[in-house]
């Protein structure tokens, strides 16, 4: 190419070559240019189609917010779209065949449902999504075929699930009971509990203790606040807790909460909230022992839990008039202050190391915390205060 260059300019001058090769490299950059150009804007229209996809949940939403769909009665009613999405999910829970023998595509699915065009994708997505979960939790089973997705429940039992749990969502009822619930003697609060621990309970048995991964986490401070009766006998504070099981007395503490620093400012919180101690009650809160490492299902709510205790030997200011409020009997009850609770009434105890190793239910659910005060040898710590607990 040099060469026939060469040749031209000989034949022509430079200068007209000169000017050709201008500009025919200001055409190639004005080609190249708009190439670039062209590749932007093929880019930018692939961006907005996906963006269209992406964005096709939320936009469909907020046009549902506006359908209007008959009722049963005949009337209507705007409904918002998580009214919208529960007709969606009821209608494909009751839809789902009750046959396990009979297969239904998720298409005849989406068609029952009879949604407008602009719907369309948004009750697919909806329904895949719904139609995965129920999968992975073993409801359905979900076969292709001709580029056809078929679905149909693993069991009589299976569909009968699926059904009743559509018409819980079409009625707006929990299905299982109140998740936000609580107490002891609520049915609603305790149902999810109970199940939740019958799956935990199967999960660690199939995989074993050492292998399941805990579904839970939770780090708790604990003190060892230690006294003297009239008679010389030896006694630890104790408070009743119903956050375990039943119910029962047990070691002053709780678990650790966002704002806590470490277990040291969470065992200073817990001592505030649940015996009234500010921190100028408290002479020293310093760690003992081992941290306690335990896993096993949470006998409040049931998941499989792993835990940390720590332990905190708590000595105090007799001159206090909040210390010397603990010490009016051997069992008492103790008006404190939560930041939700304007005052709330707790039962205290002191027992003795003896009554504290016979007692059944710590026994049963905290020996590896007993184990470890035994191992530290609890009777060689000092008193926590010298003030003497009244028998009564």
């Amino acid at each position: 190419m040099l060469d026939s260059l060469l040749e031209i300019a000989q034949a022509i001058g430079w200068l007209p070559v000169l000017a050709i090769v201008i500009l025919l490299g200001g055409y190639l950059l004005q080609v190249q240019k708009r190439h670039i150009d062209f590749l932007k804007d093929k880019n930018a229209e692939l961006e907005k189609e996906l963006g269209k996809i992406d964005s096709n949940v939320p936009r469909s939403k907020a046009k549902i917010t506006q359908q209007i769909t008959k009722k049963d009665d005949g009337a209507f009613s705007i409904l918002d779209a998580k009214s919208r999405n529960q007709v969606i999910e009821s209608n494909l829970l009751a839809n789902i065949p009750s046959d396990p023998e009979s297969w239904i595509s998720i298409d005849k699915l989406v068609e029952d449902q009879n949604p407008l065009e602009e719907e369309n994708s948004y009750v697919k997505w909806q329904y895949a999504s719904l139609l995965s979960l129920l999968h992975d939790l073993g409801l359905v089973k979900i076969e292709q075929t001709n580029r056809q997705y078929l679905v149909r429940p693993v069991s009589i039992l299976a569909g009968a699930f699926l059904r009743s749990m559509g018409f819980h969502i079409k009625h707006n009822l929990d299905y299982i009971g109140g998740w936000s619930e609580h107490g002891r003697d609520n049915p609603d609060a305790q149902r999810p509990r109970q199940i939740l621990r019958s799956i935990e309970e199967r999960r660690v048995k199939e995989i074993g203790r050492d292998k399941a991964e805990p579904s839970r986490y939770t780090k708790a401070s604990l003190a060892i606040i230690k006294g003297r009766d009239e008679n010389g006998q030896e006694r630890y504070l104790l408070q009743w807790t119903d956050s375990w099981g039943d119910g029962r007395f047990s070691f002053i503490g709780g678990n650790m909460e966002p704002g806590d620093k470490d277990f040291e400012g969470c065992m200073y919180r817990e001592l505030k909230e649940e015996i009234n101690l500010a921190k100028e009650d408290i002479l020293t809160c310093r760690r003992i022992g081992e941290d306690v490492l335990e896993r096993q299902i949470s006998l409040r709510l049931g998941a499989f839990t792993d835990y940390t205790y720590v332990l905190f030997f708590v000595t105090l200011n007799v001159e206090s008039e909040r210390v010397k409020a603990l010490f009016p009997s051997i069992e008492y009850k103790i008006k404190t202050r939560l930041a939700w609770v304007e005052k709330v009434e707790r039962a205290n105890r002191w027992n003795t190391w003896n009554e504290i190793l016979r007692d059944r239910l710590l026994n049963r659910d905290a020996k590896i915390l007993l184990n470890e005060l035994n191992r530290i040898d609890v009777g060689s710590l000092p008193l926590s205060c010298g003030l003497r607990i009244p028998i009564r």
